[in-house]
């Protein structure tokens, strides 16, 4: 199925979607895998105690090296992108908007269907599933630079994300015909960690349809 990731490679042209399937790219940047360990902390706190360590030291000489070794099944963060990382969830945790909707829940629901009208297969995994004030709400977490309402919506217009909200709500509503509410919750990356909450309006929710329907 088509994911929003690839959506996005297909919508630049039929050439770059089969390029990136032909050349996934292996390597994960800095901003990336702190942004995974953010969601695991925040998302899914048992798991993320699970999976990551923390080195104190500098990563190199035979005492990182053993380290390496014990924990080869773990993701290895340093102090301070630990310290990011539990900002990042604190800041998100405390904040009476975003917190209501991380009370109670399921994270990393994956999601498959197929659009009746195209016969295209899709799929998605939305990052957390609720339900508040009686209403069914699919919740996005971005970790981000700007949490800001003027920036960060900027920036998601430039990323594209407006695409998977409107992919993950016509998903849930072709799998349950329910149409839920969806919410993103913002936090940035770097002290202080301002965090924000965001209803996604219905005209956003439509024009990702009709980009990726296009």
């Amino acid at each position: 199925g088509l994911s929003a990731s690839k959506l996005k490679h297909l919508m630049i042209s039929p050439r770059n979607y089969r390029w990136n399937e032909d050349h996934p790219n292996l390597t994960v940047s800095g901003s990336m895998a702190l942004g995974t360990a953010a969601h695991t902390a925040i998302l899914e706190p048992e798991r993320f105690v699970d999976l990551y360590k923390v080195y104190e030291g500098t990563r190199r000489g035979k005492a990182w090296e053993a380290f390496q070794e014990e924990n080869c099944y773990s993701e290895i963060l340093t102090a301070s992108e630990y310290a990011d990382v539990c900002g990042m969830r604190d800041a998100i945790r405390s904040h009476p908007a975003a917190a209501r909707y991380l009370q109670n829940g399921v994270a990393e629901v994956t999601i498959q269907w197929v659009d009746p009208s195209s016969g295209r297969a899709f799929k998605g995994r939305v990052d957390w599933v609720t339900v508040v004030d009686g209403r069914l709400t699919l919740v996005d977490l971005k970790t981000t630079r700007d949490s800001s309402p003027r920036k960060f919506g900027a920036d998601a217009y430039r990323l594209g994300y407006h695409i998977q909200f409107g992919l993950y709500v016509d998903g849930w509503y072709h799998l349950t015909k329910e149409t839920p509410r969806f919410v993103v919750l913002a936090v940035e990356s770097k002290g202080p960690f301002e965090p924000a909450a965001f209803d996604v309006p219905e005209d956003v929710l439509m024009q990702g349809h009709e980009e990726y329907m296009g």
